[in-house]
């Protein structure tokens, strides 16, 4: 125990700094990790918070229930037991509609909860039966006000208050369009009314249960989504014979869908910094437990020859290594631990990768230590040959050159990290590093060549300096392999950062352009006919920034697309206006169209082609000729089928007497918000309404800028230090050679300025070449992420 205790005290500079190294490393990728799930858990519940009412919420509904008291509890714990472990809210609210004597309809409305998410502007909430509160744009609307009376057949309401919501987007108002507009369709209100109000003045009144997730998390939102499709075994479970009429509706599912997609792809991002700071961890360290060997080779070659057997040796230095690294590697695994609990983060997504990174850190510095100790006593390797280089090099270099291209073969067949249900692909996701690993091994291979022929040319000039120092490099290129790794690996992380973040928020705006079509889309119901349509009445009082259209669900052939017809004069801004000749034209009763290019190629559509697209929501099918194609429909997307949206009225009325009536609104502004809650006062019938905040996935996609900058900065820490630290060793080692250069007139200066050129030559070549390879990188990877983006 003595002699090994002196023999730490020898070398503990170096224990020191294996300990930091793996306690920084393992720390490091724990705390980004920490970072990065906590973002994308805040970013989650923003994502979710931002979505649509109906988006963000599951319904389920019936009318004219007798018994509403048993059927409350009986779908309540439905719910929860659909849910699990899943929390979350539950808002019950009831509504109908009467007729007073004056014949103006009202719409009633009784939710226990309506006081918690609205504000009185005057008088008192109704305590009792026979006392009512009125929406404000329907007192202002109908004239009413305070003490007046409502006269209907069952009941006299009284009115004691005006009200109006704090939030008119809260998914527990249902999306009713009267507590933005004041009106449902005919119907004034709603009128807040006692729940033995509503009963006593309609019996066929509707019931709603509104269900929305408490609080996401990265661990969490499979528990969501699974009880999310659980919900339609509720009507059955709750009534089995079907005589109340329960239903289900609601888009949370696809919500969650994409923000599991987006966390997905986020994390999987955030992971290649971080698996560049293990590699170059796991060689600096590697490095600096060779240089510990080597500074006790004479001692261990003494011992070994006093009859020490190689096992021994192997297994003192062994037990060192362990407990310098097993004790740093513990105390970061610690630190990670206390971080994440603070941050309420799940243990598997931050304490689990730094045990990881730890665990192959320690065993790296076992396996290095022991192997060094090992060997035969008085052993001599050369170093001083870039031949020696290649050839060490060499099945390194072939195993993950390898391994890379199979990975990025993956990447490309799989088209993106992230596949279309959602699961990531971590193989696919290591092509960057892999090939970035490749490329820096090619790096460290060429060095030494090129430093031989730069000396060989430089010897032509009159200085010696240039030559020693190329000489020096070519003769030492694998002692300098570790410093030629390290800051070439982490020049090429940083460049892949650089073009990678700005393609990230370039797809996202694009990919939000491609679903949208325009700033705010308000998409109403479906009405076959008519004179006019929703939409069209909001878009004429709405003004001359707003357009109609007629989107929704169609069939090509056995195909599915997305239908859009829209006015000539709107069509160039959604694709490439030269494939537009001839939208308008008709003359062949059939309507020219352009599809998407997924959907092309699907049919194998090109233009001139005839075919029939029949029109899901409308129930009509129609006649078209194909006049061209473009990648992608913005609005429609790359399975579109864009279309005049008069053609096809006149070619509707034509063939079946109906007039095709537009089903959205299309905004452009720069005010979204504005323009959205506009769009909401002025809607009497349910609206959709998405806006580049309710489509969004910035939210989560935000961590992961922050997580790629950090990742990149620790890997320059640990480069950094890795190559100081190799550096320093090669600047012992030319001490050695200084007394032989002095006897040839070398002088004292030009030694220096040698040892200086030699730094600054290893790290310009090494960081050129590494940004040079993370470009080449980068260019042939990040368009194959956009599963990711």
């Amino acid at each position: 125990m003595a002699f090994a205790w002196r023999r730490a005290r020898v070398g503990m500079g170096r224990l020191i700094a294996l300990a930091l190294l793996v306690l920084i490393a393992t720390a490091g990728v724990g705390i980004l990790q920490t970072v990065t799930t906590a973002g994308v858990t805040a970013g989650s519940d923003r994502m979710l918070e931002a979505a649509a009412p109906d988006a963000r919420t599951m319904r389920i509904a019936a009318n004219g229930v007798a018994d509403l008291d048993d059927v409350d509890q009986r779908v309540r714990a439905a719910v929860t037991a659909s849910y699990g472990t899943a929390p979350v809210r539950i808002d019950r609210r009831e509504s109908a509609i009467v007729t007073d004597d004056g014949g103006r309809v009202w719409e009633l409305l009784a939710d226990a909860g309506a006081t918690e998410r609205a504000e009185l502007t005057a008088g008192a909430w109704p305590v009792a039966a026979g006392e009512t509160a009125i929406l404000k744009p329907a007192a202002e609307a109908t004239g009413v006000s305070i003490g007046d009376v409502i006269r209907t057949a069952g009941d006299d309401l009284r009115i004691t208050g005006i009200w109006q919501p704090q939030d008119d987007t809260d998914p527990a108002w249902a999306g009713d369009p009267a507590v933005s507009s004041g009106r449902t369709g005919d119907a004034a209100g709603p009128l807040l009314v006692t729940e033995d109000s509503l009963r006593a003045l309609s019996m066929s009144g509707r019931v709603e249960w509104i269900i929305a997730p408490t609080e996401l998390s990265a661990a969490g939102i499979d528990a969501y989504r699974s009880g999310t499709g659980l919900l339609d075994r509720v009507p059955k479970s709750v009534d089995p014979e079907s005589s109340i009429g329960l239903s289900v509706s609601g888009d949370l599912g696809s919500t969650l869908a994409r923000i599991d997609r987006a966390g997905m792809g986020t994390r999987a991002i955030a992971l290649l910094p971080l698996a560049v700071v293990l590699v170059l961890a796991a060689i600096v360290l590697g490095f600096l437990v060779l240089s510990l060997a080597q500074t006790r080779r004479v001692e261990t070659d003494l011992l070994r020859a006093r009859g020490a057997s190689a096992p021994a040796t192997a297994r003192d230095a062994v037990t060192e290594l362990l407990v310098v690294t097993g004790v740093a590697a513990g105390i970061g695994v610690g630190i990670v631990t206390f971080i994440a609990s603070a941050w309420q983060v799940a243990p598997r997504d931050a304490v689990m990768p730094a045990a990881l990174v730890a665990g192959v850190l320690v065993t790296v510095a076992l396996v290095v230590g022991g192997s060094a100790a090992a060997r035969r006593p008085f052993l001599r390797e050369r170093t001083d040959s870039d031949r020696a280089t290649v050839i060490a090099l060499a099945t390194p270099l072939l195993i993950v050159a390898a391994v890379a291209v199979v990975s990025y073969l993956q990447l490309q067949a799989r088209g993106g990290i992230v596949a279309p249900d959602g699961s990531a692909d971590l193989f696919a996701l290591l092509a960057p590093v892999l090939l970035l690993l490749t490329a820096a091994l090619v790096i460290v291979v060429i060095a030494g060549p090129l430093a031989a022929v730069a000396a060989r040319a430089a010897r032509r000039s009159r200085g010696l300096g240039t030559a020693l120092m190329l000489r020096r490099i070519s003769r030492s290129s694998r002692t300098l392999t570790a410093a030629l790794l390290c800051l070439s690996l982490a020049a090429g992380i940083a460049t892949i950062g650089a073009i990678l973040l700005p393609a990230m928020r370039e797809a996202q705006a694009t990919a939000q352009y491609r679903t949208l079509g325009a700033d705010v889309r308000a998409t109403f119901p479906v009405q076959p006919g008519g004179d006019a349509s929703a939409a069209q009445t909001v878009a004429d009082a709405f003004g001359d920034e707003a357009s109609v259209a007629l989107s929704g669900p169609a069939t090509v052939g056995a195909e599915a697309a997305t239908a859009l017809a829209v006015p000539r004069t709107q069509a160039d801004a959604l694709a490439d206006p030269a494939a537009l000749v001839g939208l308008e034209d008709a003359s062949e009763r059939r309507i020219p169209v352009v599809f998407g290019g997924v959907l092309a190629d699907r049919l194998g559509a090109r233009p001139g082609d005839q075919m029939d697209v029949r029109l899901t929501a409308l129930s009509k099918t129609v006649p078209v000729t194909v006049i061209g194609v473009v990648p992608t429909v913005a609005g429609a997307g790359d399975r579109g089928v864009l279309m005049d949206l008069a053609v096809l009225q006149k070619l509707g009325v034509s063939r079946t007497g109906v007039v095709p009536q537009p089903t959205s609104v299309w905004v452009h502004t720069d005010d979204p918000a504005a323009a959205a809650a506009q769009l909401r006062a002025l809607s009497a019938v349910p609206v959709q309404i998405r806006t580049a905040l309710t489509d969004t996935d910035a939210p989560v996609r935000a961590p992961v800028m922050l997580a790629l900058l950090a990742g990149i900065g620790l890997a320059a820490v640990i480069a950094a230090a890795g190559f100081t630290a190799v550096m320093s060793a090669v600047a012992r080692e030319r001490r050695a050679d200084e007394p032989a250069l002095r006897s040839l007139g070398v002088t004292p200066r030009s030694v220096r300025a040698a040892a200086r050129g030699e730094i600054v030559a290893v790290a310009g070549f090494a960081v050129v070449a590494g940004a040079i390879a993370g470009a080449a990188v980068a260019v042939a990877i990040v368009p194959l992420l956009g599963g990711a983006l």
